[in-house]
Parts: C-alpha cells; sequence; structure tokens
C-alpha cells in the first residue's frame, strides 16, 4: 500500500517529533548490549526491510517514546529499556521476515535473532523483578511466544479463529511497557491496561494493510478470507479487486467497530492530566478508524466506484498509524 509522505500521515509525524531519540537509540543498541556486531547489524537490517515494505517509518518503533513520555523515567534507565525495545523489534521482525519469505530461519539469523531477544528480555526483566509489574512481564512474554507458535500453525486455514492468537503474538510490547512502569515506579497498571487494550485494534488494522501480502503468503486473515470467498474464481487479482472485495462487506465494518471500541477504552484508561501524548495519538486513531466506519457504512449503501478512492485514502491513513 502506497503511503504519501505528508502531514496527514501519523507514522511520517511521529518520526520526525522523535527522530533524535529514536537515533540515539540505535546507537545505545550496539554501546548497551554489547552483543556480537553482526547480531546488531541483523537487528537494525531487519527493521529497515520492515520500514522498507511499509514505505513509511513504523508505529511499533516509536510507541515506547510515546509511553515514556507520560512517565518519570531516569535518562539511563530510559535509555536501556529503549534499546531492549529495539532488540525485541529487531528479533520480532526477522523472525516475521524469514518465516513470511522463506518459512524457515537460517542459523545465522536464528543465532541473532536468539541474542537480541536474549539481551532484550534479560534487560527489561531486570527492571521488573521483585515489583508489582513482574507478573504481567512474564505473562507477555509467554503468552507472545505461545501467539506466534499459534499463528503458525493457524496459518494457512481457512476456518480458524485467529483473534487470541493476532493479540498474544504481540504482547512483546506489553511486556516493554511492564518494563517502563517498573523503572517510573508507577504506582498502578492503568498504563499497561491501556496499552493492552490496543493489541486487537493495532492487529485488525495491521490486517487491513497487509491484505494483499497475507493473501500472497497464505496467512488467513479475517479480511483475506472475505476477499477469497468473492473473488474465490479469479486466478490472480489484482490489489483493488481484493480491496473492493472488503470494503463491500458488513464484516470489515463490524471488525473496524471492534478496533474503535478498543481505541476508545485504552483512552477511558488513561489519566488525562499527564499521558497527553497518548490520549492524542491514540484519540486520533479512533477518529480516524470511526470516520473510515461512516465512509464504508455509506459505500455499502450506494456501492458506487466513484467512492473507492476516497475509501482508499482513508484506509491509508488508518493503517499508516498503528504498524
Amino acid at each position: 500500500m502506497t503511503i504519501t509522505n505528508d502531514e496527514s500521515n501519523p507514522a511520517m509525524s511521529l518520526a520526525a517529533r522523535f527522530a533524535g531519540p529514536l537515533s540515539q537509540t540505535y546507537e545505545d543498541l550496539s554501546r548497551l548490549s554489547r552483543l556480537h556486531p553482526e547480531f546488531v547489524k541483523e537487528c537494525l537490517t531487519a527493521i529497515d526491510v520492515s520500514r522498507a515494505r511499509l514505505r513509511r517509518p513504523s508505529t511499533g518503533e516509536i510507541f515506547p517514546h510515546l509511553v515514556a513520555q507520560s512517565l518519570t523515567l531516569d535518562d539511563k534507565d530510559r535509555r536501556a529499556l529503549m534499546a531492549a525495545w529495539l532488540a525485541l523489534l529487531g528479533y520480532i521482525c526477522i523472525v516475521d521476515h524469514e518465516l513470511d519469505q522463506k518459512g524457515y530461519i537460517t542459523g545465522q539469523k536464528s543465532i541473532a535473532a536468539s541474542a537480541l531477544l536474549g539481551w532484550g528480555v534479560a534487560t527489561l526483566g531486570r527492571y521488573t523483578t521483585g515489583t508489582p509489574f513482574a507478573s504481567v512481564f512474564l505473562d507477555s512474554i509467554n503468552r507472545a511466544f505461545a501467539g506466534q507458535y499459534e499463528d503458525i500453525q493457524l496459518r494457512s486455514s481457512t476456518d480458524a479463529d485467529r483473534q487470541r492468537s493476532d493479540k498474544d503474538k504481540n504482547r512483546a510490547c506489553l511486556a516493554a511497557v511492564a518494563g517502563f512502569c517498573a523503572a517510573a515506579r508507577e504506582p498502578d497498571d492503568h498504563m499497561v491496561r491501556s496499552a493492552e487494550a490496543l493489541l486487537g485494534p493495532f492487529q485488525i488494522l495491521d490486517d487491513l494493510e497487509d491484505l494483499e501480502e497475507d493473501e500472497g503468503q497464505e496467512n488467513i486473515t479475517i479480511f483475506v478470507r472475505i476477499a477469497r470467498e468473492y473473488i474465490s474464481t479469479v486466478k490472480s487479482p489484482s490489489r483493488m479487486e481484493m480491496y473492493r472485495a472488503i470494503i463491500g462487506d458488513a464484516r470489515t465494518v463490524s471488525a473496524l467497530r471492534r478496533a474503535a471500541a478498543g481505541f476508545e477504552k485504552a483512552l477511558l484508561l488513561l489519566d488525562s492530566r499527564r499521558d497527553l501524548a497518548l490520549i492524542e495519538y491514540i484519540g486520533e486513531m479512533r477518529i480516524r478508524t470511526i470516520d473510515l466506519v461512516s465512509v464504508l457504512d455509506d459505500y455499502q449503501r450506494d456501492r458506487s466506484p466513484i467512492k473507492e478512492p476516497e475509501i482508499m485514502r482513508r484506509i491509508e491513513q488508518v493503517a499508516s498509524g498503528c504498524t
């Protein structure tokens, strides 16, 4: 999906806003982790590949910086935690790319991914040990691996319900948020619960953006399933044919309504006096999702092709803010 480089793109806006801290985190990963230079290189290359595929920055890379704006963190701790999340993100990008493209991971990349994962988990674990956030950190890491394993098993199934595995495989981000909260000595878990409420919406919008790619990789998401039902007789459906199929289906609207509800829940859990950066970001995603639902409702009542370019523009804007 082509995303324009303009101010309406949430990913571009966030990347510009956090350009300095993001650059610092890249440098800190090598210095603080003391990992083999080739492992760090594999991490950064995998993230670059993901960014190139999206043709924009990844909000997954930026999200912890939004979380940190609400917390009182020692600069040394903040930089270590950011580097730990970058290591986990690199691990995720390596594994996802290799499995998606090849179906297996080579020995060299497997060792690099394991090293990144090990250092990231150990660093976050050091902050959560002995705190009220220790259990949610451990549970999130365990469920993230279980979700990845289940995702591989369910990937080609046309009948499988993937809602649980889709949420669970993203819980590494929740583990990172727990680490940040532990380091900041947060008095409660409202930030963790808010981040958990975002897991479902983020996955729905990620699947919406990756429709064409998921279809080619036999990754049967709800949107791939809908598209295949409508174009089962088309040998090589075009990108537009696939999107035309899903935007005319009521299940797409239902999925997006669930995403909007998840964003609203996340907002209600935040502290309006201090969590301003997160509230602004999540609030914008909620509004964009609700607007898309409204446009789709209108289209499904009157399926005029003239409305399709506007729908695609709104899909691009929504999807660019969450993956």
